[in-house]
């Protein structure tokens, strides 16, 4: 839209040319609003020459490729050249890219945003590199771990997707899981969403196995909670976002798919169990419940870190075992968007019922009988009510419907 916007994450070189040799001066990073600082030293006498001012899209931690495949091609121009200078300070002012610098500008500005975000939000910085190459015309933006003939991961991203902030951090999503939980190779090839034999591929709402769910699930919910804060934070905002609150269906045949084996669903989860409670969000009308669980991304984060599962039954198996005191809200959570399932057994009767206001085996002139008791523990869902049944003889057994519910006292 030929508005300027400043680059974060880019490195800038200043080196002195002499004619017959460069003097290397330094380097450094911009910061958010795009600006860099380099001190550097030159004695007396030697500020005859040329100072030259370079940019790499890239800096320590990833850095953007032109992908010709035949050999690796950094995104790396001049900016600009001074030759007069004083012995204080040289102001550069700004440095405008053009052609297809500007393109591989905005990925890294986006994936150097991602990046702090995730480590000021976590305290992850032990990142290794990745070589984010573009563009690529083949196939769709993804993502390659590193192996012995190409020791540095990879990521691609598609000419389609160079302004497409939510797919750069999608990608790097699954860098995240490569060096800190554990990753698994996906296979795409189901017959949902392939344009071929040799062409497969996934979709947000259509089901491919378990483990795709949770590889391709989490980095969409990573990306969109990344994405969230750039917008609320930059000026001007992400041209692209991804919304993962509710459930949809598969565009393949218009059904709901499993949830198991569904990616969206799984990011649908991962925002809800994040943010914020809320008993009205009803991402599947007729499911029962709502958003119980506001965990916050670091805690989510450090979960999958510690405990690496591969897939959403692993996920919800390992979060209600180690988060005892919140089985119930993540129960809802997960049943709000689709997972059954997960309560196997019902719930044990209740234990230490008892009476404050009358004796057993006592007669007394007080007609209203008062009954506490303990709630019984379940194994995922909890108590949603009781069947009470008062005889005047020996104990009856009550029926299945529920006339009190989730409480300890009755009268």
């Amino acid at each position: 839209d030929n508005e300027e916007h400043p680059v974060f994450g880019v490195t800038a070189y200043l080196s002195l040319d002499a004619g017959m040799f460069r003097i290397p001066l330094g380097h450094a990073s911009t910061n958010e609003r795009g600006e860099f600082f380099i001190d550097f030293d030159l004695e007396s006498g030697s500020t005859i020459g040329t100072l030259e001012l370079t940019v790499l899209a890239g800096n320590d931690r990833f850095r953007v490729m032109e992908n010709n495949y035949v050999r690796r091609v950094h995104y790396i121009w001049r900016a600009d050249s001074r030759t007069q200078w004083n012995d204080t300070a040289v102001l550069y002012g700004k440095q405008k890219a053009t052609g297809n610098y500007i393109g591989a500008l905005g990925i890294m500005n986006s994936t150097a945003r991602g990046y702090v975000w995730l480590k000021d939000q976590t305290g992850y910085s032990g990142f290794p590199d990745v070589d984010i190459w573009w563009p690529t015309s083949e196939g769709q933006s993804h993502y390659e771990e590193a192996n012995a003939a190409d020791p540095v991961a990879d990521i691609f991203i598609r000419n389609t997707a160079t302004w497409h902030s939510d797919t750069h951090i999608h990608e790097y999503g699954h860098h995240w899981v490569n060096r800190y939980a554990h990753w698994i190779t996906p296979d795409y090839c189901n017959f949902y969403c392939d344009d071929g034999p040799d062409d497969c591929g996934h979709c947000y709402w259509c089901r491919e196995d378990a483990e795709i769910a949770f590889s391709e699930g989490f980095p969409h919910w990573f990306a969109a909670s990344n994405v969230d804060w750039m917008t609320a934070v930059f000026m001007p905002a992400p041209l692209t976002a991804s919304y993962n609150e509710s459930v949809d269906e598969c565009q393949e045949d218009g059904l709901v798919h499993d949830a198991y084996e569904t990616e969206g669903i799984f990011a649908a989860l991962l925002r809800d169990i994040e943010d914020p409670v809320d008993p009205a969000d009803d991402d599947q009308p007729g499911i029962v419940g709502g958003d119980a669980t506001e965990f916050g991304f670091s805690v989510v984060m450090n979960f999958i870190d510690e405990f690496e599962p591969t897939t959403p039954a692993e996920f919800l198996a390992q979060a209600m075992d180690f988060y005892v005191g919140n089985r119930e809200q993540i129960w809802e959570t997960a049943s709000n968007v689709g997972y059954v399932g997960l309560d196997l057994e019902p719930p044990p009767a209740i234990a230490d019922l008892s009476s404050p206001t009358h004796e057993p085996g006592l007669p007394s002139p007080d007609g209203t009988v008062q009954l506490t008791w303990t709630r019984p523990d379940d194994d995922a869902s909890g108590i949603s009510g009781y069947s009470v049944e008062i005889s005047t003889g020996g104990p009856v057994l009550p029926d299945q419907f529920i006339e009190i519910y989730d409480v300890t006292v009755y009268d």
